[in-house]
């Protein structure tokens, strides 16, 4: 496992949804903060809103965990506004909640992950090689385990 024991760890849940994982990780001893734009959990932990625009979130989580959210088609879409692909766009926000030594948990569930192994490299993250295989190699893979250097 990357993260054997979540005791005391900062976790970031995005996209909470009814807040199954959340309460798990919980349950788990982590410290968890949610996003979502239409939680279905009623928790004071819980922020209602979108990750990629929300300013006030903490930049030093030691686990963000997100599944089936950054798909184009779940609702969420890249800002017009950034000359970026989206790709980048996401790396870019994921670096900003997350310090050295950060594990970031991606899985779709529909659609790949926005971002190649490559790209993620440039952006200051590591691909970890996890039992599933879940790796996104390019573009392509539907999940992601990295670890921010």
């Amino acid at each position: 496992q990357c993260v054997p024991d979540l005791k005391g760890l900062r976790v970031l849940e995005v996209g909470c949804g009814d807040g199954g994982l959340f309460r798990e990780l919980t349950r788990r001893g982590a410290n968890v903060t949610a996003v979502d734009v239409a939680p279905e959990i009623a928790d004071a932990r819980v922020r209602t809103g979108d990750f990629m625009k929300m300013p006030d979130l903490p930049d030093s989580f030691d686990l963000v965990m997100a599944t089936a959210v950054f798909e184009l088609g779940s609702g969420w879409t890249p800002s017009p506004l950034i000359p970026e692909d989206p790709g980048a766009q996401l790396l870019a926000r994921l670096r900003q909640v997350t310090h050295p030594g950060s594990l970031v948990v991606m899985e779709n569930i529909g659609f790949p992950i926005l971002f190649s192994a490559a790209q993620a490299r440039a952006a200051g993250f590591i691909p970890v090689m996890t039992p599933v295989p879940a790796v996104n190699t390019m573009r392509g893979g539907r999940g992601c385990t990295l670890r921010r250097q």
